[in-house]
């Protein structure tokens, strides 16, 4: 397993989210009511940055076309077989950090 530093804590305010490129992979963190996730980043109609959608009630709607993930399993709930990976995270010392396990 391996864990990569994303970003401090108080970088990422309830409701939003960040990305970025890790180990060649576009992953976005979210941040809903405290709850913190990661999945890939972008949407898989389109890739529409999601870190650019609405977070709440435990769902990211990207913003282009509303296609709806669900923050905890990187479920699409809008349509079936187009799932996000999900990624693990932990958070120390006031840092996200990524796992990655290969």
């Amino acid at each position: 397993m391996q864990k990569i530093k994303f970003c401090k804590v108080e970088e990422l305010p309830e409701g939003k989210s960040l990305d970025k490129k890790i180990l060649a992979r576009k992953i976005a963190v979210f941040n809903d009511n405290g709850v913190i996730s990661a999945m890939e980043s972008e949407c898989k109609h389109m890739k529409a940055p999601l870190n650019m959608g609405k977070v709440e009630n435990g769902v990211v709607t990207c913003h282009w076309h509303d296609w709806k993930y669900d923050l905890k399993s990187g479920k699409c709930l809008t349509h079936e077989k187009m799932d996000l990976k999900k990624f693990e995270i932990e958070i120390s010392d006031g840092y996200i950090f990524i796992l990655f396990d290969f």
